[in-house]
């Protein structure tokens, strides 16, 4: 996900993993597919945003996007049915070790 779409959901002030992140950057995350705002778990919201994003034409992975095609439709739709399925819990961040994120 782009940090600008993030900080559009968290705000302007958002931190990704603890980090300060600037608007450019492109955030990287070990999440369900379907997890559209990268909270780690598929749920209302992530479904609000894959239907907004289908009725408006969008692509991106916050609008639903989640194979990455450039379109929202039946496969992004079992993407996230399928995470949502199957989801065993919220997925969290790694510990840190050495300064270091593990994820």
């Amino acid at each position: 996900m782009e940090a600008s779409d993030y900080k559009s959901i968290y705000g302007a002030n958002a931190t990704f993993n603890g980090e300060a992140i600037d608007s450019t950057a492109v955030l990287v995350k070990y999440t369900y597919y379907g997890d559209a705002d990268f909270n780690g778990k598929v749920n209302f919201d992530d479904y609000a945003r894959i239907d907004s994003g289908f009725n408006a034409h969008k692509t991106g992975w916050l609008n639903g996007d989640f194979d990455g095609n450039g379109k929202i439709n039946f496969d992004d739709y079992a993407l996230i049915d399928a995470a949502f399925n199957s989801q065993s819990g919220v997925l969290g961040r790694a510990p840190k070790r050495s300064g270091k994120w593990l994820n």
